[in-house]
């Protein structure tokens, strides 16, 4: 999937270039397009909201592509530490998760000792709600 995001997201950038060059496929008319492809309902009835909300999703994940993509450096760590996986060739994803839990913990406690506490803004991502409302209006 994430190869597939990208080549739309590049797809996009050629996107109303001038009138000799360029084409007409922006990101919105890529989500358009390929959304029913992707994601979509066993029951044929789908309704028109349900089809907007999914092309708001294959939207956002074409036009952010790039930053789903990274992984966490704690997380590289993790899957580049060979004893763990030499020990535990069997390894599940739940058993990763839990081993990068106990990173994330060991290291929250060590940023928390060589800095002061601070409150942070509790994000409850409505800002980026809203952002998506004004692009679809």
């Amino acid at each position: 999937m994430e190869a597939i995001f990208l080549f739309l997201n590049w797809v996009a950038s050629f996107a109303n270039i001038n009138k000799e060059s360029g084409n007409k496929m922006d990101i919105y008319n890529l989500a358009t397009v390929i959304t029913p492809d992707i994601l979509y309902s066993k029951n044929r009835k789908t309704r028109v909201d349900e089809a907007i909300l999914a092309i708001k999703v294959v939207y956002t994940l074409i036009e952010f592509i790039d930053k789903f993509s990274l992984v966490p450096t704690d997380l590289l760590s993790t899957l580049h530490d060979l004893c763990m996986l030499i020990k535990n060739p069997d390894l599940n994803i739940k058993d990763m998760l839990k081993e990068y839990e106990k990173i994330l913990e060991i290291n929250s406690l060590k940023n928390a000792k060589l800095s002061p506490i601070k409150k942070q803004k509790k994000r409850d991502g409505s800002e980026h709600f809203y952002k998506y409302q004004q692009l679809f209006k």
